[in-house]
């Protein structure tokens, strides 16, 4: 039987093995990595094993045969959707090359460069323009915007 919360609606059910009510994404999500890699599990990190001011309540682990565990990373509750089971996936050196993904990430971080650039390129445009017009202009004040050049 699960119990809805009255105050958190029916995203989140009372679950029995924990004793709280647990977000049904989440415990999906979970359920999902753990079905695609049996040692990886999605967990909640408690408060007081947290540093302080720490948003990111939950981690991915690798549980290794021998037993012990490695936290792979760290993830903030308005994360828990697609975006882990994405992380999984990409980070999955077993069954991706890892050069493809390090030529995804090269690409992205080209496309954001090369965005900045063209970014700063018409801020540059833009002053210009202004200084060129000043200089073209017969008058000795000269109003841009809120300030006020003189020559």
């Amino acid at each position: 039987m699960s119990t809805v919360n009255p105050l958190l609606g029916d995203k989140y059910k009372y679950d029995e093995q924990t004793g709280r009510f647990v977000n049904q994404l989440h415990k999906r999500v979970a359920s999902v990595i753990n079905n695609y890699d049996p040692e990886l599990f999605l967990v909640w990190i408690e408060p007081q094993d947290r540093e302080e001011g720490d948003g990111r309540p939950f981690a991915i682990i690798h549980q290794h045969p021998d037993g012990s565990c490695q936290f792979l990373s760290y993830w903030r509750e308005d994360q828990i959707d697609e975006r882990l089971l994405e992380w999984c996936f990409e980070n999955d050196f077993r069954k991706h090359r890892p050069q493809d993904i390090f030529d995804r990430m090269m690409a992205h971080n080209d496309a954001v460069k090369l965005l900045n650039d063209q970014r700063i390129q018409e801020e540059h445009d833009e002053r210009m323009d202004v200084v060129v017009s000043m200089m073209k202009s017969h008058l000795h004040t000269f109003k841009h915007g809120k300030r006020k050049y003189r020559s």
